[in-house]
């Protein structure tokens, strides 16, 4: 298993990351957890990584919403977003035996030969022999990654990403071949994959929240509008028994885009304000609204607060926090 291969090689500069060191392992546990349901489960168990990767290609808007969910609920900053995402498929080999060709090149196939192939510990996990018997004890040690050119071609991706790339070890295998054993030559092999996160600041999209004047039935009809004045969004609400998370997650999917990149502005200036416990995503629209109804006296009000709390109490990770400052516009790759 590659359970344990998983960190992280490199990093963007600090300014650029998406969360504390000590945050990576929990974000790369739970991805690896987590990746299989992605996939789905038969395409994870049966396909090579070269394959994944094209899955990754193809699904790529689908796995950034993913990874950007599970950056958030494992500890990372809501200042910085994923905007692109690979998983490169690194190989590398070297040989003492001069590889065959042509006519000769089935020969391979049927040269007595045995294959050790380890894990990323350096622990051999199988062994394959071909028309021999002869076993190496101990077996051959584990390759150098620097020696079969992998170390280069890692080094090439970190300056490919200019300071704004993560670089996770997902997995990582290691086999020997020793042909004609025991005096034969041996060839050595590894294969490292990588998942590359580009990262940049995250886009916010600032709304203006208004309302009309309460209803018989104190329901009210909110207007979200942007920066531009265009109204993007008309929703009829209960204020007393709506949130702001609620609000929060039906205007995200009518702007398509995600919960924590929008920030909400409501009447009298009020923003929501940025804090990682969730304490305004409980809250009710009521208050922040600023509505004027003779209906509501102090009790409302009273029942209102006390079932903010109770609904913090349940909710607090409705959804990713709502970061308060504006953001820079994001750079291009």
């Amino acid at each position: 298993s590659n359970s344990g291969a998983q960190k992280c090689l490199w990093r963007p500069t600090e300014d650029q990351r998406l969360f504390a060191e000590q945050d990576e392992k929990k974000f790369l546990a739970n991805l690896w957890e987590t990746l299989p349901a992605f996939f789905g489960f038969v395409t994870w168990k049966t396909s090579s990584w070269t394959q994944l990767a094209l899955v990754v290609d193809n699904r790529k808007e689908e796995l950034l919403k993913h990874l950007n969910d599970n950056i958030y609920l494992d500890g990372g900053t809501a200042n910085m977003e994923i905007s692109d995402v690979r998983l490169a498929v690194l190989d590398g080999e070297s040989s003492e035996q001069q590889r065959q060709t042509g006519l000769f090149s089935w020969l391979t196939f049927v040269e007595p030969r045995v294959t050790y192939r380890f894990d990323h510990a350096g622990h051999v996990v199988s062994t394959t022999a071909v028309n021999t018997d002869a076993m190496l004890r101990p077996p051959p040690p584990v390759p150098s990654l620097d020696r079969l050119g992998i170390v280069a071609k890692l080094q090439q991706l970190e300056r490919a990403g200019q300071g704004d790339t993560y670089g996770f070890s997902m997995a990582l295998s290691y086999s020997c071949t020793h042909v004609r054993p025991p005096q034969g030559p041996v060839s050595q092999a590894a294969t490292c994959i990588v998942l590359l996160l580009h990262v940049e600041p995250s886009r916010t999209l600032v709304l203006t929240i208004s309302a009309s004047a309460l209803g018989h039935d104190g329901t009210t009809e909110i207007a979200a509008t942007a920066m531009s004045g265009r109204e993007v969004a008309r929703l009829h609400v209960d204020p007393w028994t709506v949130s702001v998370g609620n609000i929060v997650c039906q205007l995200a999917e009518n702007c398509k885009c995600r919960p924590r990149q929008l920030r909400l502005v409501f009447p009298g200036g009020i923003s929501l304000s940025d804090g990682r416990d969730g304490g305004c995503c409980g809250q009710l629209l009521a208050p922040l609204l600023q509505l004027e109804d003779t209906g509501v006296r102090a009790k409302d009000a009273e029942e209102a607060d006390a079932s903010t709390r109770q609904h913090h109490q349940l909710q607090e990770d409705f959804f990713p926090q709502v970061q308060d400052d504006l953001l820079p516009q994001p750079h291009n790759m």
